[in-house]
C-alpha cells in the first residue's frame, strides 16, 4: 500500500511539473550532473575532428575504423541481409549527414550503434525507417542537427549513458529511452512542440523501488 502511495503521488508531482514547464515554456533542459563534462568533451571532439581526413560514404555501410565519416549522397534502405543502412562497428566516429537523407522503406533502420563510446551523428535527415538511429550500450555520444521522419521510433537509446542529444527535429517520430542515465537532452521539438526530457522521472522511479 504504501509503495502505491508513493508512486500516485510521484506521478502527480511529475505531471504538475510537466504541465508547468509546457505552458511557460521557459525550462526545456533539466541539468544533470555531468553537463560540465560533457560540454569539455565535446570542445576536445571538435579539436580532434578538425584533424581528421574526411570519408565520404555513398552506399550503405558498417564502419569499422576511427574517423570522420560524412555522406555523400542520399542512402536508400539498408545494407544487403541487413536490417541497419549505416553501422557504426567502431569507437570514435563522427557520422556527418552533410545535408543527405537516409530514407527507408516499411521496415529496418537507419543507423546503429552498439558498444561504443565516443560516437557523434549530425546533420543528418532520416526519413521512414522502423528505428531512426539506435544506441545500444553506447557511451559518451553526441546527436545532434538531425531531422527524423516518420520513422516509428526516432532515436532510441537503450542501456547507454553520458550521452548529449541536442538541436534536432522530429515528425511523427520520438525520442525513447529505456534504462539510459546521465544524459543531456534538451532543444529538441516533436512535431514543433518541444520536447521535454526529465532525468527527474528516473530518480523518483527508483526511489520508489527502494521504498
Amino acid at each position: 500500500m504504501k509503495r502505491i502511495l508513493v508512486f500516485v503521488f510521484t506521478i502527480l508531482i511529475l505531471f504538475t511539473l510537466a504541465n508547468y514547464l509546457i505552458k511557460v515554456n521557459s525550462v526545456r533542459f533539466i541539468k544533470t550532473s555531468n553537463t560540465e563534462d560533457l560540454n569539455y568533451r565535446e570542445e576536445e571532439y571538435q579539436i580532434w575532428q578538425i584533424n581528421q581526413p574526411k570519408i565520404y560514404v555513398s552506399s550503405c555501410t558498417e564502419i569499422n575504423t576511427p574517423g570522420y565519416d560524412i555522406l555523400a549522397r542520399d542512402l536508400y534502405g539498408t545494407m544487403p541481409g541487413k536490417y541497419y543502412c549505416v553501422s557504426i562497428a567502431s569507437s570514435n566516429v563522427v557520422l556527418d549527414g552533410n545535408g543527405y537523407t537516409l530514407i527507408g522503406g516499411v521496415s529496418g533502420g537507419g543507423i546503429s550503434v552498439i558498444g561504443r563510446e565516443n560516437i557523434t551523428i549530425k546533420n543528418i535527415k532520416i526519413y521512414g525507417y522502423e528505428v531512426g538511429i539506435d544506441l545500444l550500450y553506447t557511451h559518451n555520444s553526441i546527436i545532434h542537427g538531425c531531422y527524423i521522419e516518420n520513422s516509428k521510433v526516432g532515436i532510441l537509446l537503450r542501456i547507454s549513458s553520458s550521452a548529449k542529444i541536442y538541436n534536432n527535429r522530429f515528425v511523427n517520430s520520438g525520442l525513447y529511452l529505456y534504462l539510459s542515465y546521465r544524459n543531456s537532452i534538451y532543444n529538441n521539438t516533436v512535431n514543433g512542440m518541444p520536447l521535454i526530457y526529465l532525468e527527474l522521472l528516473v530518480l523518483c522511479l527508483k526511489m520508489l523501488y527502494v521504498v
